[in-house]
């Protein structure tokens, strides 16, 4: 069994199912690997197949997914961070220089708390930035990937 492979049952799948049960998903007891393989399979759902490389960047809970989308050719930049509190907007603004950095014309901030309103002001201002905070994630993967 290869990790990541699409017939590969994820271990995070399989834990987020069995909290599914009683409706609370509790997010943050996912390791940071987990999680994002999580939502990288919610945006393979969403978005179609992954087109580009995976390349995982970052310290500690954040993980950055590089994906080439062929439709537009666009480069998009996928951060997860594994939160108990507010995510400040100093790690949108981090966002946005590894956008710059590696030339994306979109970013993804998923969190498993909630943003501050800076970080909401940040991401409105520069119209490329999405944020999406845990109970968005949450109704997401509930309705997409049945989670």
């Amino acid at each position: 069994m290869v990790r990541g492979h699409p017939r590969t049952p994820q271990p995070a799948v399989a834990a987020a199912a069995a909290a599914a049960a009683d409706d609370r998903i509790d997010l943050v007891s996912l390791s940071p690997e987990d999680l994002n393989d999580l939502v990288h399979r919610l945006c393979m759902k969403l978005h179609g197949t992954a087109e580009g490389p995976r390349e995982l960047i970052g310290p500690g809970q954040a993980a950055t997914v590089f994906r080439d989308r062929s439709r537009t050719g666009e480069r998009w930049v996928l951060q997860c961070r594994r939160n108990r509190h507010v995510v400040p907007a100093e790690t949108v603004h981090a966002l946005a220089g590894q956008m710059l950095d590696v030339q994306a014309s979109r970013g993804i901030l998923v969190t498993t708390s909630w943003f501050e309103a800076r970080s909401h002001a940040f991401a409105q201002r520069s119209g490329r930035i999405d944020l999406v905070d845990g109970r968005a994630l949450k109704a997401l993967l509930r309705e997409h990937l049945g989670v």
